[in-house]
């Protein structure tokens, strides 16, 4: 568990504080969490957070923590309502893609509505739009290197705006996607 001033980062139950500095990881799949752990150990992934908290960790202790996360069901933060505009060609982007710009769906391999596809695909539905949109940029900048032939080549194909629009439409799905978030 790593600490941020007053807050801790990932906080106890697993639903971060949405300021988008860290991931919502309540619910999220155990071997999913673990990768992520392992990269942050290696330096596949850089956070100047999370990469020495990665090392300090035991292979017993992955396997506790991303255990214990993984069987959260935490509650959703109440965020600001995002544009309605925003969010709609997210919503298309996530579900159909675009064609015109070679851009595939996130649904392919997110799953409908985002739901995941565990153990080896996380969850979008529900995740914090700072989030998102942060990690997206990180796969186009080139910092992000786990996923090169997965999100990073999906993510360059993102202008800022298709970014904002994906990260919006995430944050207010909840569960499967069928549920809109009620903010």
């Amino acid at each position: 568990m790593c600490v941020r001033g007053e807050s801790v980062c990932a906080l106890i139950n697993g639903v971060s504080d949405a300021s988008g500095a860290f991931p919502r990881v309540a619910g999220q799949s155990a071997y999913y969490l673990a990768e992520q752990l392992r990269d942050f150990a290696s330096g596949m992934r850089s956070n100047a957070l999370m990469t020495p908290i990665a090392k300090a960790l035991t292979a017993d202790d992955i396997a506790d923590v991303t255990a214990y996360f993984a069987g959260l069901d935490a509650p959703f933060l109440p965020l600001r309502k995002p544009d309605d505009a925003l969010v709609k060609a997210g919503e298309q982007l996530a579900k159909v893609g675009s064609e015109s710009r070679r851009i595939q769906a996130c649904d392919n391999c997110h799953g409908p509505g985002g739901a995941g596809e565990p153990p080896a695909l996380p969850y979008l539905a529900g995740q914090y739009a700072p989030y998102i949109a942060f990690e997206l940029r990180m796969w186009q900048r080139g910092y992000r290197v786990n996923s090169p032939d997965g999100m990073a080549v999906v993510a360059r194909a993102l202008d800022n705006r298709e970014v904002e629009a994906v990260a919006a439409y995430y944050q207010q799905v909840r569960g499967t996607g069928a549920l809109p978030a009620s903010q």
